[in-house]
């Protein structure tokens, strides 16, 4: 049950917060916002601690900006490539 909550929480996180930009980059202001709400909600879903849900974060966040260098595109991403990487964040937080 566990795995679903993660994914439901990186599906929306990125899509709201990428929804929202028009720049072509990544924006400090973008990730900050990305990583308040992002933890907010990872901590509640998945009844994290604020250590786990700061790696996960950070974790996804990095992955996406690696992957979509260009925040735009990654308006594009896939539901499979969210859950990849949420799948890839949590191995490495817990």
């Amino acid at each position: 049950m566990k795995i679903y909550k993660f994914l439901i929480v990186s599906i929306i996180f990125f899509t709201i917060p990428v929804s929202c930009v028009q720049q072509n980059n990544w924006p400090e202001t973008e990730k900050d916002a990305f990583l308040i709400s992002c933890e907010n909600a990872y901590m509640e879903a998945a009844n994290a601690s604020q250590s786990q849900s700061d790696c996960y974060c950070n974790e996804t966040l990095r992955l996406t900006m690696n992957k979509y260098p260009n925040i735009d595109d990654a308006e594009n991403m896939t539901v499979s490539e969210i859950q990849e990487m949420a799948v890839k964040a949590t191995e490495k937080c817990y």
